[in-house]
């Protein structure tokens, strides 16, 4: 085989690997994207759910007398052990209830939510906890009973 065969050769197993290399980092950046896209209730996984009830409604009575406490987005650092549940991404908290978002795209969270004792009718699904319910938000769907945001 000559030189210039040799060379052909070469970049053809290199050019090769590189387009190997770059579908599989695609296929990692969009399953890591899409984490817990699939997610069911049964997924829902909380290591202290009475906690995390008594935790939540807390946060939900801070987040009433003072709103600037908490920003669009809370940090699962922030939070309280309790509410930190598996896969837990960010918790959004809400005059009535908090979202433990689990996987996000930019139109649709998942996750755990929990309400607050006085809360409007809605038609989240249940989970294997009493009352954490689990939730699917579209933002691209009308505001309803099954589709909070």
């Amino acid at each position: 085989m000559t030189n210039r065969g040799m060379a052909d050769r070469w970049l053809e197993r290199l050019f090769i690997s590189a387009v190997v290399v770059l579908l599989a980092g695609m296929a990692y950046a969009f399953i890591r994207m899409n984490a817990g896209a699939f997610t069911r209730p049964g997924d829902i996984h909380v290591d202290q759910p009475e906690n995390a009830v008594l935790d939540a409604r807390s946060l939900i009575a801070i987040k009433n007398r003072k709103p600037e406490v908490f920003g669009d987005f809370t940090e699962p650092g922030q939070l309280p052990a309790s509410l930190r549940i598996h896969g837990l991404r960010y918790a959004k908290i809400h005059a009535d209830h908090i979202d433990l978002v689990i996987a996000r795209n930019p139109d649709v969270s998942i996750g755990a939510r929990i309400w607050a004792i006085s809360h409007r009718t809605n038609h989240d699904e249940p989970t294997r906890y009493p009352e954490i319910c689990f939730f699917r938000y579209n933002n691209d769907s009308p505001e309803s009973e099954s589709n909070i945001r």
